[in-house]
């Protein structure tokens, strides 16, 4: 007779390897399993599950208390990702009308301005690390557009900061101890000093409005949409600005790193996106009037956001107990994990899950998808608030670069996932420069 699992025989290899624990139990054919890890936990595989946990965030779930709510105001200040599930709806209500697919598409110069200066760089050096220019691209984009910053020492001030600010929130929360912001030290210091810098920056800001660089900014359009009856403070609003500076490219950077990756890797792939830049856009520079033409090119955003999705799980918290549609039945005070690098490579979702094939993602032969099978920008109440303005910028910059540059990898090895924070390439991911 087997032995029955104790109630923490999974926590070793959950805390040696969180993403093979991960990937390993995706693979389980139970719709949701039960995880060894203490108190009672599971992860869901099914995707109808998926989507009803998703859609129900707030009223019936609650996020991780590590990343909202009181304990995570000492990371994220009063913002909308540390908003509680009471405050989360108005909050959102008063940010939305910000992120639209109109509104953003006002930055579409600046990301290609910023992405040929980059490349202008890159031609320079000749060899680049493709994990750390693609994190500083969509940085130097975020930052322009949340307080329209031209000056490049403020820029690379701003940058600073806002690294020094991740690196201590990602040692954080992807510690494996508690009460891990106690034994950080230099990284705690170097994290406040970030977060004092970064609110005298947004505040000066605040206080004298410039109209001509800075009116577009982010920034500018919170303060210009104060009504005088539900509005922020400005501190609210210094920890929306900081919070956004911080999520507008931690994410996207190791998105933007996988798919030239992987189109790096796939040549023909590579051409055809470059031949669409060109029949859109022939030599000028691509628009936000152009995004809706470059089929192909979201095509192979969506699917390396498949095969590689920044975000790669998510945890909530059971209110009191209830049923999913698959059946099973969770207890109040369950976690549970929603992992995308699970469901978007489980066969029952999707074909030859682990291939890249932008085809699927591709109209009109885009896949008719189980909700809750791809996911990588969240759903539901919760689902990421800028994913229009993170579209926009990965499709002008694949476009962008793919027209004029090829990469070819200076190691022929496939890099190695790590599942920190985000999914991303565990070492550099060198690659030569061409011109076509």
């Amino acid at each position: 007779m087997a032995a029955t699992p104790s109630r923490f025989s999974d926590l070793p290899r959950f805390l040696c390897n969180k993403l093979r624990f991960v990937k390993q139990m995706s693979a389980c054919p139970q719709d949701v399993v039960r995880l060894h890890l203490g108190s009672p936990t599971f992860l869901v595989n099914n995707a109808d599950d998926i989507a009803y946990v998703l859609q129900h965030t707030n009223d019936l779930y609650d996020k991780s208390p590590r990343i909202s709510g009181a304990t995570a105001r000492d990371l994220f200040g009063d913002s909308l990702i540390a908003a509680d599930a009471a405050s989360h709806t108005a909050r959102r209500k008063l940010l939305q009308p910000l992120f639209g697919t109109a509104q953003v598409a006002r930055y579409a110069d600046d990301i290609v301005t910023l992405t040929n200066a980059a490349m202008r760089r890159w031609r320079d050096r000749g060899v680049i690390d493709m994990r750390e220019e693609f994190m500083q691209l969509p940085l130097r984009i975020i930052i322009t557009a949340t307080l329209g910053i031209q000056s490049d020492n403020d820029m690379n001030v701003l940058m600073r900061a806002v690294t020094a600010r991740r690196r201590y929130i990602e040692r954080i929360l992807g510690s494996r101890i508690p009460y891990a912001r106690y034994f950080s030290g230099p990284l705690r210091h170097d994290f406040a000093a970030a977060v004092s810098m970064l609110r005298s920056k947004v505040e000066q800001r605040l206080r004298n409005a410039e109209p001509q660089a800075a009116a577009k900014s982010f920034l500018a359009r919170l303060m210009a949409s104060r009504d005088g009856t539900t509005e922020l403070s400005d501190a609210q609003i210094c920890d929306e600005i900081i919070t956004v500076l911080a999520a507008g490219h931690e994410t996207l950077g190791p998105a933007l790193a996988w798919a030239h990756w992987l189109l790096a890797t796939h040549p023909e792939t590579g051409r055809r996106v470059r031949r669409e830049a060109i029949d859109i856009g022939g030599d000028g520079a691509l628009t936000a009037d152009h995004m809706r033409h470059l089929q192909y090119t979201r095509a192979v955003f969506d699917e390396s956001m498949r095969l590689y999705p920044p975000t790669w799980l998510f945890l909530r918290f059971a209110r009191r107990d209830h049923t999913l549609p698959s059946g099973a039945t969770i207890p109040t005070g369950a976690k549970l994990y929603l992992s995308q690098v699970g469901i978007h490579h489980n066969p029952l979702y999707v074909d030859t899950p682990d291939t890249f094939n932008p085809e699927r993602f591709h109209t009109p032969k885009r896949e008719n998808r189980c909700p809750g099978s791809y996911f990588p920008f969240g759903g539901g109440p919760r689902a990421c608030i800028g994913q229009h303005f993170a579209k926009l910028e990965a499709v002008l910059i694949l476009a962008t670069v793919t027209r004029a540059v090829r990469f070819e990898i200076c190691d022929n090895t496939t890099p190695r996932a790590e599942g920190g924070i985000t999914l991303r390439p565990a070492g550099p991911v060198r690659a030569r420069v061409v011109d076509w």
